[in-house]
């Protein structure tokens, strides 16, 4: 939902209506979730790459490295204008999932040695360190140089950076920069559409027979689109998955560790209970705090 939203804002700087925007990105990601992951992966890789590129450039094109430098200080010092339950929701959720997120593990798993997966991890870290601050003092340096127009909303602030660095939309490098950010959604979003779809193909649901692919794909992608009808802020939906997550897998994962140490045994039925009661749990408490947002507790959903 959140890349679908990410996509959808992409699509509004070409022009495209926002509704229109996410409905055209959920049908992309159902189609590409149902490709060869080989057949895409390095074309999103390589404009992942490229988009990285491109928003460093943008910060040296701005001027923005002394507000870059000055970022992570006034990072913290704005910290206290943020309620501190919204605080402690998204860092205690973002901590927790990292043990047991996916899209995290699907990397580390494939190194070779235990060594090569910690050098990675630490590699990984230290890039993420240097890159964290990029896109807010980008957007921070567009504003103090007057390049944003005032009706602008924070969706859209990268996309038109992108374009404006390509000459506008009605230049063809600018559409061409736009569609590259745009590429990098797809990728997230598809594959982590295509987790979605192989997970409950595993299910039979009590039928005696899987459901057909397609299928799932179409009900994940309907999911998906329903909430990103519902709006909101990007961090909000992706720190909301983060719980939602955190609440259905981490108790099975601690019992896992448990069982694989020989500390203590646990049945499939206990494990399958805790992940369904988690999960529901936190789903029943999200569509709640939803349809009545005064029931939220220390300011922050996610907790």
């Amino acid at each position: 939902a959140a890349q679908t939203l990410g996509g959808a804002f992409v699509l509004k700087c070409l022009g495209m209506p926002l509704q229109l925007g996410m409905l055209v990105v959920a049908c992309l990601f159902m189609v590409l979730s149902l490709t060869s992951v080989n057949k895409v992966s390095k074309i999103f890789k390589t404009l992942l790459a490229i988009n990285s590129v491109i928003i460093v450039y943008s910060l040296f094109k701005l001027e923005g490295i002394t507000n870059y430098i000055h970022a992570p200080l006034s990072f913290i010092s704005d910290l206290k204008y943020i309620p501190i339950g919204q605080t402690v929701g998204i860092v205690l959720t973002t901590l927790l999932l990292i043990p047991i997120g996916m899209q995290f593990q699907v990397f580390i798993v494939q190194a070779r040695e235990v060594k090569h997966a910690v050098r990675g991890c630490i590699l990984g870290g230290i890039i993420l360190l240097f890159l964290a601050f990029v896109p807010s003092s980008v957007a921070r340096s567009a504003l103090d140089s007057g390049v944003l127009p005032s009706e602008i909303s924070g969706k859209e602030i990268i996309p038109f950076i992108f374009s404006w660095l390509g000459g506008g939309i009605h230049q063809p490098f600018g559409i061409l920069l736009i569609l590259s950010l745009l590429g990098s959604a797809l990728g997230s979003g598809s594959g982590l559409l295509r987790a979605m779809n192989k997970t409950l193909g595993e299910f039979e649901f009590g039928l005696n027979r899987k459901i057909h692919p397609i299928a799932i794909a179409m009900i994940n992608t309907a999911l998906a689109l329903g909430i990103s009808l519902i709006g909101g802020s990007i961090i909000s939906l992706m720190v909301s998955f983060y719980a939602l997550y955190v609440s259905a897998v981490f108790v099975p994962f601690i019992a896992y560790l448990l069982t694989i140490k020989k500390h203590i045994q646990f049945t499939k039925n206990s494990i399958q209970l805790a992940t369904i009661g988690g999960g529901i749990a936190a789903i029943s408490v999200l569509i709640l705090t939803f349809a009545s947002p005064h029931l939220v507790l220390w300011q922050s959903q996610q907790l």
